[in-house]
């Protein structure tokens, strides 16, 4: 049922809900879940979970996280040093095509 809803679709949602059809029976017609019809309809409802959505995003860290710790072990680790030359080196003669 993961189709994306448009402005027609909600459209057609409001006539046939001022019809007199339940939120089942226009998702029936439409090839959508009862809750989705809900959601679509209830401009406020919709409002409130997109300023929600927004709230709660996170920003992403893990990326400036990986570099720091990689550049730390780096330095530190000698292991680490030569698989990571290692791995460059492999990566640059598939890149040379060798």
């Amino acid at each position: 049922m993961n189709k994306k809803v448009t402005t027609e679709i909600r459209e057609v949602m409001k006539t046939m809900q001022e019809k007199g059809l339940s939120l089942a029976a226009i998702g029936i017609k439409l090839n959508l879940s009862a809750s989705t019809v809900s959601y679509h309809l209830n401009e406020e409802q919709r409002t409130k979970q997109i300023e929600r959505s927004k709230k709660n995003e996170k920003p992403r860290k893990r990326k400036e996280y990986n570099k720091n710790y990689q550049a730390k072990r780096y330095k530190t680790d000698p292991e680490f040093r030569e698989r990571i030359k290692k791995a460059n080196r492999e990566n640059q003669r598939r890149k040379n095509g060798k």
